[in-house]
């Protein structure tokens, strides 16, 4: 079986993070070993430990903060269990991950599934998440809805800064994010 490198990218509420749990419980019904992971800085929705949907959706992963986290628990569980695939939730979110999952998909030779938001609100790409992109093997777009007029939506509009917070990387939910088309998203981001 061909090796995949396969991305789930699109702004808030497109259902990327459904899209990778369903293919994560599709290789565990494949009765694949999968290690899964999110960044410690995502705590939304629930306590730690888990990967978890808007709709509550949920598996339970690794905590981390950089690619060299992924390298250490990979590595220790790899010895123990031959891993068949690892997947990250929000990979903008972590240190380093292009190159570690990079390194890992081609030294390793193992399935490798990401969901992440590929641009910030402010319209500019993450730089690892783009590295990611020209090496995949598939991409699919996701699309949200538009909250304004209803129609596809391929943008995250930040509703306002909290602290006048204007970091690339905030984290939240509806109360601070929404999904717009190109017609409806404001340029004054931050």
């Amino acid at each position: 079986m061909t090796k995949k490198l396969k991305l789930y990218v699109g702004p808030m509420f497109s259902g990327k993070s459904t899209k990778l749990l369903q293919q994560i419980d599709r290789y565990k019904i494949a009765k694949k070993n999968v290690l899964c992971f999110k960044p410690a800085m995502d705590n939304r929705y629930t306590g730690e430990g888990f990967i978890v949907t808007h709709n509550d959706i949920h598996v339970p992963c690794h905590i981390i903060k950089t690619g060299r986290d992924i390298i250490e628990i990979f590595e220790k569980e790899n010895s123990k269990n031959k891993i068949d695939v690892i997947a990250v939730d929000e990979a903008f979110m972590v240190d380093d991950i292009a190159q570690t999952l990079i390194d890992i998909f081609y030294g390793y030779k193992i399935h490798i599934l990401v969901s992440s938001i590929d641009i910030s609100a402010s319209k500019m790409p993450f730089e690892d998440i783009s590295t990611l992109l020209s090496h995949a093997t598939h991409v699919k777009k996701c699309k949200a809805v538009c909250t304004v007029c209803g129609h596809d939506a391929s943008y995250t509009l930040r509703k306002f800064s909290i602290d006048n917070n204007t970091d690339q990387i905030r984290v939240g939910g509806s109360e601070l994010y929404e999904p717009r088309c190109l017609k409806h998203h404001s340029d004054i981001n931050f």
